[in-house]
């Protein structure tokens, strides 16, 4: 599996907009997927596994998260 890449240029929470679908899409939020002091999503790659439900959740088109290989993000 890999591990997902939040595209902070087109995530809506980085772009100040409320937005948290992909942490409440992720299997082990607040561990994979966790919001900073400001409500924006950081993947900490030691706990992600890669599934893509992030990726699935994410409301920006194209999505704001996608998932690399392990050592390529």
């Amino acid at each position: 599996m890999g591990v997902a890449v939040i595209h902070r240029d087109i995530c809506l929470a980085w772009q100040g907009t409320s937005c948290r679908a992909c942490w409440h899409a992720c299997p082990f939020p607040n561990e994979a997927i966790v919001l900073d002091e400001r409500g924006r999503a950081l993947v900490d790659e030691k706990a992600c596994i890669g599934c893509g439900i992030c990726d699935n959740a994410c409301i920006t088109e194209p999505s704001s998260i996608v998932i690399t290989p392990r050592g390529n993000g």
